[in-house]
């Protein structure tokens, strides 16, 4: 009995563990981008994921929207809260954008090359760069992808060259996610 007893304790001290490791390890979106600057109710509509979870998206032909951003771009901060705001406004609060960290991915060339082979984004941000990528897809095809401007797809969104994020976020939150 005693040994069934230490055995019971050491396994929930363990299953403890591996939860204190967990709640403790993961990006906290909501704090580091309120941190950065940008407007976000804690009940925001980001989902953090890994870029194998998004090519897992990608292989199932799901229909999703892809934030690729960092905290460090004060344009990516200004459209996280255009994003949640359109999202607020259109009372759809309940959707969902994936973001995918690009600090992860922003300082070296091979980073970037395993974005464009793993998920076909024809230009990631480097840390030349300021305006974040956001890309829809539809049943896991490429829809609109920002870093690809000329792409047909893209082009109602762009004006004078520039990204309309409230354009892209309605078309996202009232045709694609329905």
């Amino acid at each position: 009995m005693k040994i069934k007893m230490k055995f019971i304790s050491l396994f929930a001290v363990l299953l403890f563990g591996v939860w204190l490791l967990v709640g403790c390890s993961g990006y906290n979106f909501y704090s580091k981008w309120t941190d950065a600057g940008a407007t976000l109710p804690k009940d925001h509509i980001f989902t953090v994921v890994s870029l194998d979870e998004v090519q897992k998206k990608i292989e199932s032909k799901e229909t999703f929207a892809l934030l690729y951003a960092t905290t460090e771009s004060t344009s990516s901060v200004k459209v996280v809260t255009s994003l949640q705001t359109q999202a607020t406004y259109l009372q759809v609060s309940d959707k969902t954008i994936f973001f995918l960290d690009a600090a992860d991915y922003i300082e070296t060339a091979s980073a970037r090359d395993e974005i464009r082979q793993k998920i076909n984004m024809k230009d990631p941000m480097d840390s030349t760069m300021d305006d974040p990528v956001i890309m829809t897809f539809k049943e896991g095809v490429i829809d609109v992808d920002t870093s690809f401007v000329s792409k047909g797809t893209t082009q109602p969104f762009i004006r004078s060259g520039k990204v309309q994020y409230a354009s892209l976020a309605s078309y996202i939150f009232k045709e694609l996610l329905v």
